[in-house]
């Protein structure tokens, strides 16, 4: 009876991973759109870096990003994938992947 319960249990967050995996992200333009989702939705979101340090990636549209190694895409258009995480009031999307346009040289 453990051995199934555990199985089932497996194959049930195996499908859910699935579903947040394959999903289609919720386009968001502004912060406001941001605060209305629920968490750990997945969003995409695009606009022009204009603040950049070795975690975080801030966009023109007050938007920041948090990221472990962020390319280097200062002053550059981006489109980017993640996930919405809250704590203590304060919301923050954890990037998943990045798109960089008008990359420069």
């Amino acid at each position: 009876m453990r051995k199934a319960s555990f199985a089932i249990a497996l194959a049930g967050i195996s499908i859910l991973f699935a579903i947040l995996l394959f999903s289609n992200p919720i386009q968001i333009n502004n912060q406001e759109q941001l605060n209305k989702l629920l968490d750990n939705s997945k969003v995409q979101l695009n606009g022009k870096v204009i603040k950049q340090t070795s975690y975080s990636i801030s966009l023109d549209n007050n938007i920041t990003i948090i990221c472990k190694s962020c390319p280097p895409c200062k002053n550059q258009d981006i489109q980017a994938t993640g996930i919405i995480k809250r704590y203590k009031n304060d919301t923050k999307i954890y990037l998943s992947t990045i798109k960089i346009f008008n990359k420069q040289k």
